[in-house]
């Protein structure tokens, strides 16, 4: 009796769902939060899709034995994992393509504004296909998110920081919301084709795809494939190219991009979408540590309001005979 008394006393070790889900979240914060000050310099000398098709070339290359012991024990069909490629060209290869095209194309400002838009877009398109139910506090919170967001990615244009120094492209503003809707198609869809499939697994085809997408862009914008091998050959000999292509691969794929489906996995998609607010808190302070950017007071409030939007809509009411059961993926 003692005994049994010991083993039914041992404290719980295990996360809950939901609390796994905030750890995976948080890490793709952490983890792609950083890509864009840790490759801001470089692209002053590739272009995006070259140093995304370094990306997915070193991820291919250290992952081949991986994904083939993960194929073999998840013993996944080869519809499946067909059905995996496409939505990866929808979200690796068409979102990238998208948003990059139209960095090139408008503002910074512009892009900002946009591009801090996503979650949204996850968010409706979750609602929409996947008939997520959302609470009222939840929508509050993403009201407060998306409006701090706003005022961020605005305020250089509010206390006049040479606004005329970035022209706005309409074409480039396209291509940006044409980017935010297919991430937000790419994590729904996603959603429900990828339950059940190792996430590492995933990531891995994804990076086959991006692989295969970008350098045909290269291919396409060079004029053949070996006018884009050779510009590919060029960018290799570009100082810290190599350095950054790798952290991208670990960082923003193996680690960055498992961790997001993960923990999208574990809860609802437009929840999961909500992190994406939290990026500033990640990218405004390494900025200022690695590029020197500075940063105000009024950006800083901002952001401890991003947060607070996040936290409403997370929290979670703690009386299990009031609160709703909304429906999992």
């Amino acid at each position: 009796m003692k005994k049994s008394a010991k083993i039914s006393a041992r404290p719980r070790i295990f996360l809950s769902k939901r609390s796994q889900a905030y750890f995976f979240l948080i890490t793709n914060v952490l983890c792609w939060g950083s890509l864009l000050t840790v490759s801001k310099d470089i692209l002053n000398y590739v272009s995006p899709a070259e140093l995304l098709f370094l990306r997915f070339f070193v991820v291919s290359l250290v992952t081949i034995p991986i994904s083939i012991h993960l194929i073999r024990q998840s013993r996944i069909s080869f519809k499946k994992i067909s059905q995996i490629m496409f939505v990866e060209l929808l979200g690796t290869g068409i979102a990238l393509s998208f948003l990059y095209a139209g960095l090139q194309r408008t503002s910074a400002l512009e892009a900002n504004v946009l591009g801090n838009l996503t979650p949204l877009f996850v968010t409706l398109t979750a609602v929409f296909l996947l008939r997520e139910r959302q609470e009222k506090h939840e929508w509050v919170g993403l009201g407060v998110a998306l409006a701090a967001t706003i005022c961020f990615s605005i305020l250089p244009l509010l206390i006049g920081q040479n606004p005329s120094s970035a022209p706005i492209s309409f074409s480039g503003n396209l291509l940006i919301i044409g980017a935010n809707i297919a991430t937000g198609l790419y994590f729904v869809i996603g959603k429900k084709v990828y339950h059940g499939v190792s996430k590492l697994l995933i990531a891995i085809l994804g990076s086959y795809v991006g692989l295969a997408y970008f350098f045909f862009e290269i291919s396409i914008r060079a004029g053949g494939v070996f006018a884009g091998a050779t510009q590919l050959s060029r960018a290799f000999a570009v100082p810290n190219f190599l350095p950054v292509g790798i952290y991208m691969a670990i960082v923003g794929t193996l680690i960055g991009l498992t961790a997001y489906i993960k923990g999208q996995d574990l809860i609802e998609a437009s929840e999961a979408s909500l992190f994406g607010y939290l990026m500033p808190l990640v990218y405004i302070p390494l900025g200022y540590v690695l590029l020197k950017e500075t940063i105000s007071w009024p950006q800083i409030l901002l952001m401890m309001l991003m947060a607070t939007g996040v936290w409403i809509a997370e929290k979670r009411k703690t009386k299990p005979s009031t609160a709703k059961s909304p429906s999992r993926g």
